[in-house]
């Protein structure tokens, strides 16, 4: 910048309503891919709950994994469209990879972790 260019008279500073837009765009993106998150996480810990529950609707399984992982997906856009990329990662892996996952070892983990409550139940009882 030369003082023979008019352009140092001029500030290209942004006025404070141009600061305060800007600072409330942000918290809007913010909020919108954390709001984002919660309701993924509030999908796929349902799901979870949901496959492992004795409900006899063993065929509806995969239907319910692919429509928790339709909406994951949806929610994982909306935050990587806000900037949470690396949130919209983690549900995104959870969407393919641990919800199906899960369909196939929920019933070997809860009959595991009812064994072991018996034994830990049978320990119990026997110190007390």
């Amino acid at each position: 910048m030369s003082f023979s260019d008019p352009g140092f008279l001029f500030s290209s500073r942004p006025t404070d309503n141009e600061r305060l837009a800007a600072r409330l765009e942000a918290e809007r993106r913010v909020e919108a891919a954390c709001a984002g998150y919660r309701r993924a996480t509030w999908v796929v810990v349902l799901t979870m709950i949901y496959l492992a529950l004795p409900t006899g609707l063993d065929a509806w399984h995969w239907h319910v994994v692919a429509g928790a992982g339709v909406l994951v997906l949806t929610f994982g856009i909306v935050m990587a469209l806000n900037g949470a990329v690396k949130n919209a990662l983690i549900s995104l892996l959870f969407a393919a990879v641990i919800l199906p996952g899960w369909v196939l070892m929920a019933p070997k983990v809860i009959s595991t972790a009812r064994e072991q409550s018996l034994i830990i139940l049978r320990e119990w009882q026997r110190v007390f």
